[in-house]
């Protein structure tokens, strides 16, 4: 590595924005092209992951001695990494920089988000926990030093930075959710104000309903679909929209159902009362680009 950074000047832009928000929500910004003083250089070339996710194959054996069958693919967990410089004024600043990026990057503090803009502006966030790096702190010169940093997602995919949203009534028939992304979006969904047990339809058919009869206007149903969800208790009611939640039981038949790609319509029903339901996700994206 050392070789590598010093055959580049440490003042040439990198297109793009890095910002890492640490799992308390804190949010760090490692480097933004044209900032000025610059004390944390991502080096050029050295960013990695960041195209589609790793792919494992099915190949099925045949009966036939001379060929085997494709049955399909599936992702694996991405690792994202980025090579960078420290520049500090001096060797004790040096030592400040240091530590603030262990600090920022501590797995004590849960899984967090790599933010990404690239050269042409696109947004993109990886949710994702950091590594302790492999390599040590390498000094470039007595107050600069250079390391790589990589970064565990075990949902691979990129992600749009802020919730998709579309909302509709109960039994005043359907309404569109727009999945802008290149791959089925995991959607939260909420019931808000009186009903009794709700329930939502994709346009495929698919439905997840939940057992509950709320009485307030403001009362909430909320419904979480993303893969945790399959290892954890998924739906809660919480009065007035507030407080700790209590959770609920979904019907037998419910499935943990994803928005397809594009426009699709949605179709929200109560045993009683018009409660309105809410439907919100990401957007998401095999590759950075």
């Amino acid at each position: 590595m050392d070789h590598q950074w010093q055959l580049i000047d440490l003042t040439t832009d990198v297109q793009g924005e890095f910002i890492y928000i640490d799992g308390t929500g804190a949010e760090h910004v490692i480097y933004v092209v044209g900032q000025v003083p610059r004390q944390i250089v991502v080096r050029s070339g050295g960013e990695s992951g960041q195209r589609r996710p790793p792919q494992k194959d099915f190949i099925e054996a045949t009966p036939d001695r001379y060929t085997s069958q494709y049955r399909g693919s599936t992702y694996e967990p991405r690792t994202y990494g980025i090579e960078v410089a420290l520049i500090g004024e001096n060797r004790p600043d040096l030592e400040r920089l240091v530590g603030d990026w262990e600090d920022w990057h501590s797995s004590l503090k849960g899984q967090g988000t790599f933010k990404r803009i690239t050269a042409r502006g696109l947004t993109r966030c990886l949710d994702c926990v950091p590594q302790a790096p492999e390599t040590r702190w390498t000094d470039l010169w007595n107050h600069a030093a250079a390391s790589r940093q990589e970064y565990v997602a075990a949902n691979p995919y990129w992600r749009s930075e802020t919730l998709q949203s579309a909302e509709g009534i109960c039994n005043l028939g359907t309404f569109a959710c727009d999945n802008a992304g290149e791959i089925p979006a995991w959607p939260t969904i909420a019931f808000i104000g009186q009903g009794t047990n709700p329930q939502l339809t994709s346009a495929s058919g698919e439905t997840i309903k939940v057992y509950k009869q709320t009485f307030n206007d403001d009362d909430e149903i909320r419904i979480d679909c993303r893969p945790n969800s399959l290892t954890r208790r998924s739906a809660f009611f919480y009065e007035h929209g507030a407080g700790d939640g209590e959770a609920l039981a979904l019907s037998s038949d419910s499935i943990y159902w994803r928005l397809p790609v594009g426009v699709s319509d949605v179709t929200p029903v109560s045993e009683a009362g018009k409660p309105g339901c809410r439907v919100q996700w990401y957007d998401y994206w095999e590759s950075l680009y």
